[in-house]
């Protein structure tokens, strides 16, 4: 029994000793089908899928892999990745594997289930292009690293990663935080770090940072310590261009403790006058530090920034 659309190929049923049989054989055009993981992949995958399913004695056995030229577009990912995909299911046991590379970088995953309760997975990254947009801010970072996750009957999982990475920021405004959304009962622990200075675009400017960080406890939930050491960067108020001589800003979350603190040193040199400005304390009401080289009044360093 031939069939078409999305999906083309052929259905078998025989009835055998009292048995019936079912197999099926064909080929998926993933455009078509895509879109019933939409939300998941953040876009559509275009080529072809190969699929096989039988049924005997109650047990199924299915088979489907991507077909060589496959590609993925995610709005996760600044550019498209190859796409390789195999899967195979027998009974309560499933296995797949994933692959996203283009240009030596991507991502590799394997996914794997005895009862179809229980499940893993292992992931390992190469410089993966990835990119996220927020009403707030944008980011394009090349993220390397490995990690898994175990889920336990289907009711709660724990999440392990170590991840590096490097790229760039933009922040287009900043704000309060919007509340999140529901999450699953997952534990995490997560490493991350940047292996050379990321650079992050404000309003302002840019800055140049290290950036590192540690998040714990559960995705709903989280404790997390954030460092951002600022390397380099130019800064404009009151139209006049600041350095960073230096400067780190620190974010703290634990059930006892919700902190942000900043330290930060600004020059704007002169022919006749160097103007230095300190930040300390929180980002959102710090202490403010002028002064000058040559030392003067900070009435009229003041007037200096502001005339």
């Amino acid at each position: 029994m031939p069939y078409r659309g999305g999906l083309e190929g052929e259905v078998n049923l025989k009835l055998k000793g009292g048995e019936l049989l079912f197999s099926s054989r064909g080929k998926a055009d993933l455009r078509k089908i895509s879109f019933l993981a939409a939300s998941l992949l953040g876009g559509r995958a275009e080529g072809g899928l190969t699929y096989r399913v039988d049924l005997r004695r109650s047990r199924i056995y299915a088979h489907a892999e991507t077909e060589p030229g496959s590609v993925l577009y995610s709005r996760f990912l600044s550019v498209p990745m190859n796409l390789n995909l195999e899967l195979e299911a027998e009974g309560r046991s499933m296995a797949a594997f994933l692959s996203l590379w283009s240009e030596g970088r991507g991502l590799t995953a394997n996914l794997g289930t005895g009862d179809l309760r229980n499940y893993y997975l292992y992931l390992i990254a190469k410089e993966l292009p990835v990119t996220y947009r927020t009403d707030a801010m944008k980011m394009d970072l090349r993220v390397s690293g490995n990690g898994w996750l175990e889920v336990k009957d289907l009711k709660e999982g724990n999440l392990r990663m170590d991840l590096k990475f490097n790229g760039e920021i933009r922040v287009t405004k900043t704000g309060r935080r919007k509340a999140r959304r529901k999450l699953p009962p997952v534990r995490i622990h997560v490493n991350f770090r940047s292996d050379r200075p990321v650079k992050v675009r404000l309003p302002e400017g840019y800055v140049y940072a290290h950036i590192k960080g540690e998040a714990t406890g559960t995705l709903a939930d989280p404790t997390y310590r954030l460092e951002v050491l600022m390397v380099s960067g130019e800064l404009t108020y009151f139209g006049r261009t600041f350095y960073i001589r230096s400067g780190k800003l620190t974010v703290l979350r634990t059930p006892e403790e919700d902190r942000r603190t900043i330290e930060v040193d600004l020059v704007n040199p002169g022919d006749d006058l160097n103007i230095h400005i300190s930040l300390r304390g929180d980002p959102s009401d710090p202490d403010i530090i002028v002064w000058s080289e040559p030392p003067k009044d900070v009435g009229e360093i003041i007037t200096r920034l502001i005339g």
